[in-house]
């Protein structure tokens, strides 16, 4: 038709990574599809190998994958198999599956 259609990019999602109202870091999931995640954590006291898990727009949980955390401070990416418009969360797991810090996305 000769129109010049924009093309829409959407922006990448950024929450903090919280704990009983403390902020222990950032993650921010790219758009697209598959995304990615970019993960910060600064807890201040937790060593050792802890879990990422996302939690979908539909309810499904998955575990992204894992990383160390060394005298309280780690950092991380990974990618996610499907869109990342799709993450309504992200958290952090020991491996006790104690959540250790959570991140919320809002649409």
């Amino acid at each position: 038709d000769g129109a010049n259609h924009a093309s829409t990019t959407q922006r990448p999602s950024t929450g903090r990574l919280t704990l009983d109202g403390h902020v222990l870091g950032e993650v921010t999931i790219s758009s697209g599809n598959p995304s990615w995640m970019i993960m910060d954590v600064d807890t201040g006291k937790v060593s050792g190998v802890v879990w990422c898990e996302v939690t979908f727009a539909n309810g499904r949980s998955e575990t992204v994958g894992k990383f160390t955390i060394s005298h309280g401070y780690g950092s991380w990416i990974a990618p996610i198999k499907a869109s990342g418009s799709d993450v309504r969360s992200a958290r952090i797991v020991n491996e006790n599956g104690t959540v250790l810090a959570q991140a919320t996305f809002t649409t």
